[in-house]
């Protein structure tokens, strides 16, 4: 309501044609459609950030306000909380549980698939305790997945085979309950003859993996490799990690060439901003890594003395 009237306003006070409103940006909509009453803290390591999003707080989420904290530490913020770590599992296919039981998820254009394994779980009682524990905890892990990698559309989850229907409805409901702490708008299908549950869960954008990874050019598309946009995001946070953890502020660097071309074609703004956020020299020299040697590491990072010279970079 206020935003509306404040809408209002900007329409009598303005002339024709001007903007009277644009949708906020990808932080602000994070901070605003991600905003929980269970969340703890909300960190920001990015001062100008941060105050735009203390101002955007005080006027739309006063709840939020109390929540947030200036991150000024010289550890990276994805160091200390292992985002790094957490992005490497979201994409990847096998996903353990408490017990020693896993998941395997295979994404197909047609359907997700989840299917459950006991894997070294087994039991301290017998085979069908070490069932239910091992699909109890796939139903918590399952839920948690589809959040974290924003998956939609038609989802199939392969519960390991229950013979006591009274486990079958144990598990299913357990799934329910978990369910319910997802936003997203699901229909669920009841337990099959085969331990199958079908469902469906409303697409609102492109999946986790869609945005971070693309086809491989090597086996063409039957697997997938990291997007040269997620290479050099990764990029840009080794260099601040490496300035910060030697305190060097020359920083040398090997890239293989697509990302280097992509790196000053799509992300020099950003390359600009680190380099003075904190004072850094960054130096791109001559590389022998190529996409053929994609199986190896995408790029190098060093770090100089003060008493060696600086060069110009390598523009391409």
């Amino acid at each position: 309501k206020k935003n509306w009237q404040k809408i209002e306003q900007k329409i009598s006070a303005s002339p024709a044609p001007s903007l009277v409103y644009s949708e906020l940006n990808l932080i602000k909509k994070t901070c605003r459609d991600f905003f929980d009453e269970g969340l703890e803290m909300i960190l920001c390591d990015h001062y100008n950030t941060y105050l735009q999003l203390r101002s955007f707080f005080s006027e739309n989420l006063p709840e939020a306000f109390k929540l947030l904290k200036f991150y000024d530490q010289q550890t990276p913020i994805f160091d200390i909380f292992g985002v790094e770590i957490d992005i490497g599992r979201a994409i990847g296919k096998r996903i353990d549980l408490p017990s020693g039981g896993y998941l395997i998820i295979e994404q197909t254009e047609a359907l997700t698939s989840f299917d459950v394994n006991t894997g070294k779980f087994v039991g301290k009682a017998n085979a069908q305790q070490t069932i239910l524990t091992t699909n109890l905890e796939a139903t918590v892990k399952v839920v948690e997945q589809l959040k974290i990698r924003n998956l939609g559309g038609i989802i199939v989850i392969d519960f390991i085979d229950m013979e006591d229907l009274k486990d079958q409805e144990k598990v299913y409901n357990v799934f329910l309950s978990e369910l319910e702490k997802d936003k997203a708008l699901t229909n669920v299908l009841k337990i099959s003859e085969l331990g199958l549950v079908q469902m469906t869960r409303k697409r609102t954008s492109e999946s986790l993996g869609r945005k971070l990874l693309e086809s491989c050019p090597h086996c063409e598309g039957r697997g997938e490799v990291k997007s040269i946009q997620t290479e050099v995001n990764e990029l840009l946070r080794e260099i601040i990690r490496t300035s910060l953890q030697t305190g060097s502020k020359k920083i040398r660097i090997r890239v293989r060439n697509d990302i280097k071309d992509w790196l000053f074609l799509n992300g020099a703004k950003a390359l600009k901003q680190i380099s003075d956020d904190y004072s850094i020299e960054i130096d791109f020299i001559p590389s022998p890594l190529t996409i053929d040697l994609i199986r190896k590491q995408a790029f190098e990072v060093e770090y100089l003395s003060s008493k060696e010279p600086r060069t110009n970079w390598e523009k391409p």
